[in-house]
């Protein structure tokens, strides 16, 4: 019998008679014309982090981000600016980034921490 490994996130499809594990969908960010970045290429490294806690990626909508952020101490508009630019650097052109300092992150119902909270519905 063979070994079926699956996720409780996991995507499948119907093929014929049979259904393909395609994978997560957590993980992946739709850009405005519906290009696929994974988030493993949002991975910033920045002394520009250094004043902030924790940071969460947030899609509501196709070719938006919004990168939610809890700082360590006040930032200035300058601060949050340049923080947005590291990002939407690394996002390139497909998406547009939103900061947007918070108290405290968005948990799974678990309770666990996410990076990415993918919200955008897009067909399979």
């Amino acid at each position: 019998m063979p070994l079926i490994r699956y996720e409780l996130d996991d995507i499948a499809s119907k093929k014929g008679d049979r259904y393909e594990i395609i994978g997560h969908r957590d993980g992946i960010l739709y850009g405005r014309n519906g290009e696929i970045i994974s988030t493993a290429s949002m991975e910033v490294h920045s002394e520009k982090l250094n004043r902030i806690a924790s940071y969460q990626l947030q899609q509501k909508n196709k070719g938006d981000l919004i990168v939610r952020i809890i700082p360590i101490d006040d930032l200035s508009q300058k601060e949050l600016d340049d923080l947005r630019m590291v990002f939407q650097n690394k996002a390139g052109a497909g998406l547009t980034v939103q900061i947007q300092p918070v108290k405290e992150m968005l948990l799974t119902p678990r309770g666990k921490l996410k990076l990415l909270i993918q919200e955008v519905q897009q067909d399979i």
